[in-house]
């Protein structure tokens, strides 16, 4: 069909859009065009100009029915041609199609299931729930769709889909027989497991191309914004609980270190010294990972593991001697949180003023605390919304400091003098009932409730918060996480403990973007992290900030460079005793003031060069690459001009001693990295050198094998900001880019299962002088030879080891023997995309 006086885009294509349009016919050769953008980026505007271009009928999947809403309405006001009825154009409602049907994958999975009943929103939340009446019974969704001629299918944020819905989707596209895909995504499953990302990727194909939040804000569709972590210790009850468990834990150390059976079979000798930490990584290896690799009866090992479950000390097959998931789960909902939103608060109402427009965002209503709102004498020491409200109410609000707010499915509350306000906004799409709540006097706040239909209640108390009426206003993740937009909100506290990186994403990207009403708009994002009172074991809060900033993409604290990970906010560090954390608080509030500056050092950042690139580097100082020492690098991401679309895989040269690396791919995965140490005649320009080679002698090897889909690429070396060693792809396919520095990160990766090794003939210490084959040379021994053959020039003399013979088995052993900690990252999988 043609869409030519059907669908007309009625603005301006930006950029980095018309970037993405001008390569589709390239794009979607091979059945698939995957779309990632940066929250606010304006995907739903690409996708329908996608599907005009594609010319067939479309049906478009919707995670939620806000959305689903949004892109109709998207489609209605900015495409449709003059004159056109929207419904003529745009279905809802799979038994009417038309040009565009636009369907929740919900409803997908109902026609699939043929039911009939009421189809319900989200069943993992306390709040509202969305109903549906629907009836499939006697419709057949494949056949319909088919002679309705679909032929494209417009996948919108699909990797929020429970497995069931995946299945209905992979069980309809199949059944559909050959139709287009256009997968668009904010959110890339980047923390799922490598099946869940396999599947994924066979669902909506490689990605075609990024567009990044640095080059939003380069253009003007996002605003300059920070991360900001503010930091406490459990409380005096949690603690009470972590050191039960602790005195548990240190009763098993010493029954496992002593049992000699158990300790011969790990190849651990009983005079070695051993912390809790390294323990738990050698039974992970020894009962799970590398289970194999162990020459013992499996009747043994299943003894172990059953004595080590009924212990409480093994979860889901990971080994837990350091912290439960009890403990974790503790440490990451530690009600010591709720002090740390106040501080955060007050800190930003002194700052802001009547400026200020913030959201915080949580899991649950907590619905049991409403009686207790007003109530002095009420304990209501809890995480949630109505905790959140009333702690805040006591501490700040009740000093007439702050005008706080509520917006959640099921309950909604503002101060009293906004409801003239809120009736105005509601105008004639409704009618509001206001209500006591809890012990509160009417004349401070009031609860709100629809007659009927409560749908235009969000957006009426939305603007009412942008007014002002509201300074803070608490909610939920499920309703306002997802399809919600609010670009007043300057502030935003991140106090959802559940969830991953994708959810993570959504909720700070409604923060980050523009207000017509201020262009001078900045934000600030809080993140909430509770530490083990046990300095050497990470708590799972911090280990989960430290993912989630493997993949966003920021400004710097102190320099003027935009990547990610880690080290941009360079004022945690450690000691991370209570002393140093309170300073780390501090300088915190401190620099979240600093708006001005950073709206400026943004734009030095992003100004200095005429493209943002996504740069993907692993880096070490140049002081560890003249020392003999064990050091951990660090791993950004970095937005720079290159001249052409490029990734970068830096790698940290040591000398005399063991790297080992947390090296992503393209933003997309973490992974350990070990580079093999040099020789201390070499000099710091030598070991750039010796990285290019071995770069070159990968790309050699991935032309040889026929796995590039372009041959101009150009291997490249460079220096980071700080003078550290990088290397990147320049040039061409971003597959080809991607698979480049797959293989960078796997040859350098943390021995742990892989199928072939390359081991330096003669003397070697530990995985000192040990290679990985990547995967994509693994599957056969050819490609594995051949894969050495083309570095050999770079590497000198090697062997080839096959690990799942008898010698293969027998190295690996050995490995844990001679360097144990060398394999402190084991239990951390890592990711890549093919």
């Amino acid at each position: 069909m043609n869409y030519e006086n059907i669908l007309c885009f009625k603005g301006i294509w930006r950029n980095y859009q018309d970037r993405v349009l001008k390569n589709t016919k390239k794009y979607v050769a091979d059945g698939h065009i995957h779309i990632v953008a940066a929250p606010g980026s304006g995907k739903t505007t690409l996708g329908i100009e996608l599907i005009a271009r594609m010319g067939e009928p479309a049906l478009v999947f919707a995670p939620s029915v806000t959305i689903r809403e949004q892109w109709v309405a998207r489609i209605a006001e900015g495409f449709l041609c003059d004159g056109l009825k929207p419904e003529d154009y745009i279905s809802q409602d799979f038994k009417e199609p038309r040009c565009i049907t636009v369907v929740t994958y919900q409803a997908l999975h109902s026609a699939m299931k043929r039911y009939k009943g009421k189809q319900m929103s989200d069943e993992e939340s306390d709040d509202f729930v969305a109903v549906e009446e629907v009836d499939y019974s006697d419709f057949d969704v494949v056949s319909e769709m088919k002679a309705a001629g679909v032929g494209v299918l417009c996948l919108d944020e699909c990797h929020h889909l429970r497995s069931e819905w995946w299945k209905a989707l992979e069980e309809f596209k199949d059944a559909l027989g050959k139709v287009k895909i256009i997968a668009l995504t904010a959110t890339p499953p980047y923390d799922s497991t490598p099946a869940m990302w396999e599947r994924y990727m066979q669902m909506c194909g490689e990605v075609d191309e990024e567009i990044t939040i640095p080059e939003l804000v380069k253009e003007g569709s996002l605003c300059p914004h920070q991360d900001f972590v503010y930091f406490n210790y459990p409380t005096e009850e949690e603690k009470a609980e972590i050191r039960k468990f602790q005195e548990r834990s240190k009763t098993m150390q010493q029954k496992l270190l002593t049992d000699s059976e158990l300790m011969e079979a790990m190849g651990i000798s009983q005079t070695a010294g051993m912390t809790a930490g390294k323990l738990e990584q050698r039974l992970q290896s020894f009962l799970y990972d590398d289970a194999e690799m162990y020459s013992v009866e499996k009747e043994y090992r299943e003894q172990k593991i059953d004595e080590l479950k009924a212990a409480g000390f093994i979860d889901k097959k990971q080994v837990m001697l350091t912290a439960n998931a009890a403990i974790e789960k503790l440490l990451m909902n530690s009600k010591a949180k709720s002090r740390s939103i106040q501080a955060i608060v007050e800190s930003e109402s002194r700052n802001m003023g009547e400026k200020l427009r913030m959201l915080i965002l949580t899991d649950y209503i907590r619905k049991e605390y409403e009686q207790s709102l007003g109530d002095a004498s009420a304990d209501i020491n809890a995480l949630g919304v109505l905790p959140f409200f009333e702690q805040l109410r006591r501490a700040l609000a009740s000093a007439g400091k702050i005008r706080l707010g509520v917006l959640c499915g099921t309950i909604v509350i503002i101060p009293a003098e906004a409801k003239e306000s809120l009736l105005q906004a509601v105008g004639e799409s409704g009618k509001v009932n206001f209500s006591p709540i809890g012990q509160l006097q009417e004349s401070d706040y009031v609860k709100v409730t629809a007659v009927g239909d409560a749908h235009f209640l969000t957006s009426a108390v939305t603007e009412v918060f942008s007014q002002g009426y509201m300074q803070v206003l608490i909610g939920t993740k499920s309703l306002l996480g997802e399809g919600w937009d609010s670009p007043c909100i300057n502030s935003l506290i991140l106090a959802s403990f559940v969830g991953s990186f994708m959810l993570s994403n959504q909720m700070r990207g409604r923060a980050i973007r523009v207000w017509k009403q201020n262009p001078e708009k900045s934000s600030n994002i809080w993140h909430l992290v509770c530490l083990n009172e046990n300095q050497e074991q990470e708590s799972e809060d911090f280990a989960l900030l430290k993912r989630r900033m493997e993949h966003f993409l920021g400004l710097h604290y102190t320099e003027n460079v935009i990547e990610s990970g880690m080290e941009r906010l360079s004022y945690i560090e450690e000691p991370y005793t209570p002393e140093h954390i309170t300073e780390i608080n501090n300088q915190m509030l401190t620099l979240a003031k600093e708006r001005e500056q950073l709206k400026s050092r943004w734009q030095q950042a992003v100004t200095k060069s005429k493209e943002m690139q996504i740069v993907d580097e692993t880096a070490v100082s140049e002081e560890s690459i003249s020392k003999t020492v064990y050091k951990k690098a660090s791993t950004k991401l970095t937005a720079c001009g290159v001249g052409a679309t490029a990734l970068f895989v830096a790698a940290g040269i040591a000398t005399g001693g063991l790297l080992t690396a947390a090296c992503g791919l393209a933003g997309v995965v973490a992974a350990g990295a070990a580079l093999t140490a040099l020789p201390a005649t070499l000099k710091y320009n030598s070991s750039r050198k010796r990285l290019r080679a071995y770069g070159e002698g990968i790309y050699r090897a991935l032309a040889s094998a026929n796995l590039l889909e372009e041959r101009n690429g150009r291997v490249t070396d460079g220096l980071s900001e700080k003078g550290e060693p990088t290397i990147y792809l320049k040039s061409g396919s971003k597959k080809d880019q991607e698979l480049f520095a797959g293989c960078v990160t796997q040859m350098f990766a943390d021995v742990e299962n892989q199928r072939y090794l390359l081991v330096k003939r003669g003397n070697h210490k530990a995985s000192d002088g040990i290679y990985c084959v990547p995967d994509c040379f693994a599957s056969k021994k050819e490609l594995a030879q051949g894969f050495y053959d083309c570095l050999k020039s770079a590497m000198g003399e090697y062997d080839l080891v096959y690990t799942r013979n008898e010698a293969g088995k027998k190295l690996f052993l050995a490995l844990h023997k001679e360097g144990g900690e060398v394999f402190r990252n084991r239990s951390v999988k890592k990711t890549s995309v093919k």
